[in-house]
């Protein structure tokens, strides 16, 4: 692009993470209109009734949670049940609303153990999703040498696996949602923007500067300020009303003694539970849902997250942005890992998620889950279905459920809606009707082969107060929309003759009628000739952010062939199948993988797009962990010779000369936190430039390699 990068340091490594930490749980932006809401509400109706009318009860459905009371030990549950007590927290604070925000989500994951697979050992399936580009977001490697022989993706430039798997252990993860920022309004002295008012004083900000160099060869200059909560934000809050000033707190950066990066690199080298559930102790963000599974046949999960035990004092804590004039505010605590939810070897032998609710409501904690938060999402309903049905599964049983193309909650709507008309003789809308007709043979597969499929792609199947009264009984969003049709489902099964509500039947109606008109609109009135055309395939977006930004060089996009699934709320969803890893453990060799739209990054390579193909079909290909099975797929290789470091010399020419004096001497007096300082020529690594880095550099003064 015409500019030479800075030299890597250890920094921006960390920094690779937490940008992926941040978009799965960074600034919630609309805390901040929430309080202004809650501001003009207090103006007109009151405090109590203002804060009566903001926070409302999430409705529960407990079926839809991962761990269950009986998963977890009944010792340990009074031991969370007391330290709930002791920081003012007690039953159905699970309930407590959360912001309906929802981080991103079509993640899932699915393990079964050693007594339910044809293997004897666990067998483990994880699909970390996420808009597939080109290059891939994820960086697939295998590390082996020392303690480590691990194989999985991680984030290019950041050491440490998301997912992944050695001879031992396997994990996968799905976004939890986990709500472990918080946004605070400051008070600002109306004399000195740069000072705040906390605990009965102001007090000064640290202001910091950092230049950023641009392709065009200028620098802009950028001011940080940084209060006790953390960082001012107020520039990236389009809510924030004039003279406003807002800081973030974060459960990442905000502890110091945690590292998330640490326990990535410690889960690489875990041989059993016991390393694993230590490896994450360190472990802040990105909040997840995390599976296990190992060789001796076990199966665990986890839920791995810097959960805040925020203070009792303000009421709206996730709804609103919180004041920031107290420590009375501030955290009580983040939530020790044994407290969170987990489990070890469930009495199903089975254990899967899908972005969906971790605990039930008979957990004494608030975990601020806003993603899934009130049970079932659409996928982790399906991939329960799918585990309940079978007892024994082999690795192509695995496999078999990541190609599923059904979304029940869309199968259960159509169900009940032929059974309004067909069983019942009731009436529906023309187009509904209409919808219904094409529908008939619908098996509900979201499979682009069958004609229907754009029609049940135009399916908008929005679950909130504003569009249904069904909303208030069953809850909003995916969750409630998920156990109305888990509802649905178990009325018809059970009552052949069941007659719906008026807004059971009112929905069914909406959602099938502005189904047919959308479909019709955009195909025409032939059923017949729809699928012709309906584009199959979609854009991979060259070095396209995480934010949807767009095609950096749009000459260098790629084209996907036909794919057979790409409705984002089924197992398979193509459009979002970025990784995909199946492990087994009778022979470590025999696990595979898959990463479109291809494992180099290079748009010139052949290996560029060398996975479509098979993401196409739904396969993944073979990736082996033993050095013997690894070297028989090889094409190419290179070796590396490693040529040891000497003591002061800070410029790598093999020698200690007057030039690394010099190095050294020009920089003397910075810190580490001068964006001039060079971590080689800080040799005694204390984060400064002093005459102790003088004296070793001149006390080798004349050794060579």
């Amino acid at each position: 692009m015409g500019f030479k990068p800075e030299p890597w340091t250890p920094a921006d490594s960390i920094a690779c993470w937490y940008r992926i930490a941040f978009y799965f749980s960074g600034i919630d932006v609309g805390e901040v209109a929430s309080l202004h809401t809650f501001e003009t509400l207090v103006e007109q109706i009151g405090w109590e009734a203002a804060v009566a009318q903001m926070k409302t009860p999430r409705i529960i459905d407990e079926s839809g949670a991962i761990v269950h009371q009986e998963d977890m030990d009944p010792q340990l549950i009074a031991e969370i049940e007391e330290y709930a007590r002791d920081h003012g927290y007690g039953p159905n604070s699970t309930k407590m609303f959360f912001s309906e925000s929802s981080s991103p989500k079509a993640s899932h994951a699915w393990v079964i153990g050693g007594a339910r697979s044809t293997t004897g050992s666990a067998i483990l399936h994880s699909d970390p999703q996420i808009t597939i580009t080109t290059p891939s977001l994820w960086y697939e490697f295998h590390i082996s040498g020392g303690d480590f022989d691990a194989r999985g993706i991680g984030v290019a430039g950041a050491p440490g696996m998301l997912v992944g798997w050695n001879r031992n252990i396997a994990w996968g993860a799905t976004a939890a949602g986990i709500d472990i920022s918080d946004v605070f309004k400051l008070q600002i002295n109306p004399i000195d923007s740069n000072q705040y008012y906390y605990d009965g004083e102001y007090r000064n900000m640290q202001v910091s500067t950092e230049e950023i160099m641009l392709p065009n060869g200028t620098a802009i200059t950028v001011t940080c300020r940084r209060t006790v909560w953390g960082p001012v934000v107020t520039p990236f809050i389009s809510s924030a009303l004039p003279q406003e000033e807002f800081a973030m707190k974060n459960a990442e950066t905000h502890n110091s003694s945690s590292c998330s990066i640490h326990a990535l690199i410690k889960i690489m080298k875990a041989s059993n539970w016991t390393s694993f559930e230590n490896a994450l102790e360190s472990y802040m963000s990105v909040p997840l849902h995390m599976i296990y599974g190992d060789k001796y046949g076990n199966i665990g999960y986890q839920l791995a997250a810097g959960v805040p035990l925020r203070s009792t004092v303000w009421p709206l804590y996730g709804i609103t942005a919180t004041p920031g004039n107290s420590s009375a505010y501030d955290w009580q605590d983040i939530v020790p890992k044994k407290y969170l939810p987990h489990m070890f070897n469930p009495s199903s032998g089975a254990i899967s998620t899908a972005n969906n609710m971790a605990v039930g409501a008979w957990y004494p904690l608030p975990l601020g889950q806003s993603t899934g938060g009130g049970g079932d999402s659409i996928r982790s309903w399906r991939l329960r279905e799918l585990l309940a049905n079978a007892t024994i599964l082999s690795q192509n049983d695995m496999l078999a459920i990541h190609n599923d193309k059904v979304d029940p909650a869309i199968r259960e709507i159509v169900r009940l809606g032929r059974h309004i008309v067909y069983t019942l003789g009731q009436q529906l809308s023309e187009a509904a009707e209409n919808a219904l007709d094409v529908l008939d043979l619908w098996n509900g597969e979201f499979d682009t082969s069958q004609g229907v499929y754009p029609l049940i792609e135009n399916f908008d199947v929005s679950f909130r107060r504003t569009v249904t009264p069904l909303a208030l009984v069953y809850g909003g969003g995916e969750s409630g929309l998920c156990y109305f049709a888990k509802t649905v489902k178990l009325n018809l099964d059970t009552n052949p003759s069941y007659v719906p509500t008026d807004d059971e039947k009112n929905y069914v109606d909406r959602v099938l009628a502005m189904a047919w008109n959308k479909t019709v609109s955009l195909y025409g009135n032939d059923p017949d000739g729809w699928l012709a055309k309906y584009d199959k395939t979609i854009t991979i977006k060259f070095q396209n952010n995480l934010e949807n930004f767009g095609s950096l060089d749009p000459t260098k996009d790629l084209r996907s062939p036909d794919l057979h699934c790409k409705h984002i709320s089924t197992i398979l969803s193509q459009t979002g199948n970025s990784y995909s890893q199946n492990v087994r453990f009778d022979n470590v060799d025999l696990s595979k993988s898959v990463m479109p739209p291809g494992l180099s990054e290079n748009p010139n390579s052949t290996f560029c797009d060398n996975q479509i193909a098979i993401w196409q079909e739904g396969m993944l290909h073979e990736a082996p962990l033993t050095r013997e099975s690894v070297e028989e797929l090889m094409t190419s290789s290179i070796t590396l010779e490693y040529t040891p470091k000497l003591l002061g010399d800070v410029d790598r020419d093999l020698d200690v000369d007057i030039l690394d004096v010099v190095k050294i001497t020009s920089i003397y007096g910075l810190t580490q936190d001068d964006p001039r300082f060079n971590f080689d020529s800080d040799l005694d690594k204390d984060g400064a430039i002093t005459i102790l880095d003088v004296v070793i550099c001149t006390s080798h003064y004349g050794d060579k390699y």
